[in-house]
Parts: C-alpha cells; structure tokens; sequence
C-alpha cells in the first residue's frame, strides 16, 4: 500500500472551483491540479488539515490559492470567520503575492515581514491573506495566538522538520479550523520529518515524539529496514497525504539528464586537502579522547567544511596568498564552470548556479563580469527577489543566475533556464532536487540538463555515496522510486567521509 494516494482523472472533481479566481483559471488548471483542489477541500471539510506533497513544479501553489478561494467562498456570511495566513520562507514572500495577483487578483494580501509590519497589521481584515515568513512567524507569535484563522498554509513544510526550532514550535501553536502542508520532500532526513509536520496538520496523530521513536523511527534506522513497520506508517499517514510525481501526472514534462561532472583537485588543492585530512583526524583522536563524541563530532563537522572548501575553491579558506593563485592552481571546478558558462552563452541557454557557499558565488559573479558576462546573485541578503526572478523570466535577462541554495532553493519558478549546475554537492538530496526543480518544472518547454559538479577521491564522493542512503529511506517511505550542516546523519557516517 502506497502512503500516497492515486487519482482517477477520468472523473471530474465534486468540488466546484471558486467564482472568485480569475477568468480562464479553470482552463490552465491540469487534470491532476482539480483533483488536487477536490481533495484538498475533502480533507479539510472532514479532517481539518492535510498534506500536499506533490513533487516539485507540480503547481502546488496554484491548488493552494483555489482552495483557499473556496474557503473563503464557503465560508461567505459566517460570522467570527478570521482572515487566512500563509508561512513561507523569506525568498518566496513575493512569489505568493504575485500568484494571488495572478489567479486571485480581488484578494487582499498583507506581506507582514520587515519594519513596516505593525503598520499592516492594523489594516488586515477578515477576508485577508496574511503572507508571512518562518523567522517573522516566531518573533510576532504573541500576536498571532491572539487570533484565529479561518486557514493556515505553510509552505516548504519540510523547513518545520526539527520539531525542536523556534519555528516549528510557533507553527504548533496557531489557532486555525484548517490546516494545509506544502511539501515537495516531506521527508528529507528521516521519518521524524512527518512527525513534525503531522504534529501543525494533524495534532496528536502520530503520538508524542518519543512514542513515534519507539514506534517508528528508531526501527526504520535498521538496515534493512522492516517492511511491516513501513507498512504500519503509510496506513497510519495515508489518507491525509496526497502526492503526485511528474512521471504520474506530467509526463509531458521535457526531460531533465543528470550529469555527474567529475574534476581533478589542481597540485595545490591536493597538497591542502591532504593537510587539512590529516590535521583534523589528528584534532578529532585528540578531542574524543579528551572531551567525547558530542565535541569530537563537532571538530568532524568543522574538518569537513574545509575539505569541502578546498574541493571548491581556495579563496574560501581566506588565505590571501592562496586567493592570489591563477584559477587554475586555486579551483579546478571554477575553470570547469567557465567553460560550461561559455558553452551555455554560445548555445543560446540559461544556466542556473547553486552553491552553499556566498563568497563562491560572489567569485563566480566577478570572473564572469571580466569576460562581460552578465548575471544575477541571490543570496539570504536579496532584498529584491521578486523582482530578479521577473527579470531573469524575460528574454533579456542575463544567462546566469547565482543562487544560494540556502536562499534560493525552494519554490522560485525559474523555467527561463534550461541548464543547472550544482557547484558543490549538499548533504541533503531533496535539497538538490528543490533547486533543480526551479527550471524543471511546469512552464519548461525545453530539455534540462543538470550537472552536478564533483571532485574525484575526496569527500564529495563519498557525500553522493552517502545521499543514496538518505533518498533510499524517503522512497521507501512513500514507496516510489537544506540544512548548513548534515543533520540526522550518525557519527559513524561522518567518520566514515573522513575515512580513507
């Protein structure tokens, strides 16, 4: 049994599409997206709250914006009905705006971030869309508990995996007759992920945390894993999770070839590597010895970084003598870029860079204007996000966008490019997936092609090697085939990176 649900899209949705959307919505909404809608509005008129986790450039947002507009449709003439709010990272506070303006244009939508909120707040009226993000969230949560909502969405969901972070714990807490989660990767690192999330969508469902370790989580750490205990989670979660691949729905899509794009440290990079390798293995006897595994794994941690550093680029140690190298010394996989850079320009494509590292891209952006080049840079500083992802979608603009993955991975509809280069590979590989899925998405008309740029016999292998594991446990999850530092992977995988 599947933890999802399949659709019949031989038959037409019960529910009506609300007046409220704009003309000619109903004719760009796909087969898969009504159903979508039908069982949005199912789940909540019956449950309460519900998780959309169709697979990334499926339209997520646009199901959400019609069902929210039913809501508010069937809710017409209710009294003490209070306005909707949406949570959702920083770089995507825009996005919603201009969607809403798109197939919502009569609603109201209060962007309640930066100095200016307090202000806003006085304006909101009960038929209202609040658009706020995550961090905003958990500073104003005082006012939010003072409120009910007639719909709370939270997108990028999986963000809430730590139900431990500020965040997650205010997302709890708010007081909603419905609830709906927005997921392309429900779960990313372990099956703790749902818990969080099931904890806003469905409170008490799943048990308390500890119950779910027992009873779930820490028996799906053994390889192999027990069917029959991921038989008993999909039974339990299904019939509030509704997800959709674009193989199943949208196998129209162009297709999307992957390229592991191999480079070989320069003499330098390889002398440092080697430094740092065995330096810190020393560092980490010497600290487990004194001060234990937690302090121990912390020095693997910072080793790590900087081995990860050095297979990208010197500059990132910060070492004047070391920025000072000719790229080809200092950065094997910048010189690779460049040429793909080239290629893409002459060939008349759009390319997408994603990086964890801000100086990375920083450097990018400088050598790409020495060879009059032009390009955006999106970074968690980006005020004016929005407005760089419209001019990015017009033929004009420039052939290179640099984004953070951090900031810029998720939700961002970039389908303007057609080529994606992963400069350094992430611990998480439904990260990689969200940043991908920005050009592979609903609106490509063209082939994508992604490469993924990795340095031979160093860590980054062994991160891939690694990720099979992580991508392994979310397939058989749902039965199908973010984060600065690699959370839920154990001490002995992050020994075993160091390892020879």
């Amino acid at each position: 049994m599947r933890m999802t649900r399949k659709t019949n899209y031989s038959n037409r949705s019960s529910h009506p599409l609300s007046t409220t959307l704009a003309a000619g919505t109903g004719e760009l909404l796909r087969p898969y997206q009504r159903d979508g809608i039908s069982w949005l509005s199912d789940r909540l008129e019956r449950f309460g709250g519900a998780l959309l986790a169709d697979d990334m450039g499926l339209g997520k947002t646009l199901q959400t914006i019609a069902t929210i507009e039913r809501v508010f449709e069937l809710d017409s003439g209710s009294e003490g009905s209070g306005p909707v709010l949406i949570v959702t990272p920083t770089s995507l506070l825009g996005n919603w705006r201009a969607e809403f303006q798109r197939f919502a244009p009569g609603r109201t939508i209060r962007i309640l971030h930066g100095a200016q909120r307090d202000a806003e707040r006085d304006r909101i009226g009960s038929e209202d869309v609040i658009v706020t993000s995550f961090g905003t969230l958990a500073r104003d949560l005082a006012w939010h508990l003072g409120r009910e909502y007639r719909l709370v969405a939270v997108d990028e969901a999986s963000l809430m995996r730590n139900p431990d972070t500020d965040h997650a714990k205010a997302i709890s807490k708010l007081r909603s007759k419905r609830r709906i989660a927005l997921s392309g990767t429900p779960v990313e690192n372990g099956v703790r992920d749902l818990w969080s999330i099931f904890r806003f969508i469905q409170p008490g469902w799943l048990g308390t945390l500890a119950d779910f370790k027992d009873r779930y989580e820490a028996p799906l750490q053994e390889i192999p894993r027990p069917k029959a205990t991921l038989e008993r989670l999909r039974l339990k979660t299904s019939p509030f999770i509704l997800r959709r691949t674009k193989e199943e729905v949208a196998s129209d899509l162009p297709s999307k070839l992957i390229i592991d794009d191999y480079c070989e440290l320069s003499a330098d990079q390889r002398q440092i590597y080697r430094d740092i390798l065995g330096e810190g293995g020393k560092r980490i006897d010497e600290i487990r010895k004194s001060a234990g595994s937690g302090a121990a794994r912390m020095q693997m941690l910072t080793t790590l970084l900087r081995l990860r550093q050095v297979c990208c680029d010197l500059v990132l140690l910060k070492n004047d003598r070391l920025s000072a190298l000719a790229i080809e010394r200092r950065s094997a996989k910048l010189e690779r870029l460049l040429e793909r850079v080239n290629e893409a320009v002459l060939g008349n494509h759009r390319m997408l860079v994603f990086s964890q590292f801000q100086t990375q891209l920083q450097e990018i952006q400088k050598r790409l204007s020495g060879d009059q080049i032009d390009s955006f840079l999106l970074a968690g500083s980006t005020r004016n996000r929005q407005q760089l992802v419209d001019e990015f979608q017009k033929a004009s603009g420039p052939p290179v966008f640099l984004i953070s993955l951090k900031a810029g991975g998720y939700g961002l509809n970039l389908t303007a490019a057609d080529t994606v280069v992963h400069f350094d590979p992430w611990w998480n590989p439904a990260a990689e997936a969200q940043a991908t899925d920005r050009a592979h998405r609903i609106g490509q008309n063209r082939p994508v092609t992604v490469y993924r740029l990795l340095t031979r016999g160093t860590v980054e292998e062994k991160v891939v090697r690694l990720q099979a594991n992580k991508r392994e446990l979310a397939n058989a999850t749902f039965d199908e085939s973010g984060n600065s530092e690699p959370t839920g992977w154990s001490e002995a995988e992050l020994f075993d990176l160091l390892g020879s």
